[in-house]
């Protein structure tokens, strides 16, 4: 649609945002969050859903694939405390689902889904969901 630096919609638009695998790679996240809560409504929300880099798969796609070493600089962490700047955060998730058309790969998926469903592993997870809602003004 634009730019998430500079959107062209007018102010408190939107009730609900979302962002998938798009965040991390912003290269001015500062101003895309100012940007995203300026379209927001009062209690609108925005979900992010963005790659763990934490998780060896992701990490070795994006070193090599994507936008290189600066992503490890994007983090959960970082990423939240950003968001939290902006928004309310209301709940930071692990989510492990991942597309494919292949059955064997799809065992091994949800083989990997049920690992990482266990509290200390959901580290490992492919991708966590962020939910954020703005308040006041």
């Amino acid at each position: 649609v634009g730019q998430a630096e500079k959107l062209p919609f007018n102010r408190e638009i939107f009730d609900l945002i979302f962002v998938n695998d798009s965040f991390i790679h912003f290269d001015n996240q500062e101003a895309a969050m100012n940007q995203l809560k300026s379209v927001l409504k009062n209690e609108g929300r925005v979900v992010f859903i963005e790659p763990n880099i934490i998780n060896p798969l992701i990490a070795i796609t994006l070193i090599f694939f994507k936008r290189g070493l600066r992503t490890f600089r994007r983090n959960k962490l970082k990423t939240c405390r950003l968001i939290s700047r902006h928004l309310m955060v209301e709940e930071v998730r692990p989510l492990n689902l991942i597309y494919t058309k292949t059955s064997w790969k799809m065992s091994l998926l949800n083989l990997y889904d049920k690992i990482t469903s266990i509290n200390i592993l959901s580290v490992f997870s492919f991708r966590y969901v962020i939910i954020a809602r703005k308040t006041g003004n």
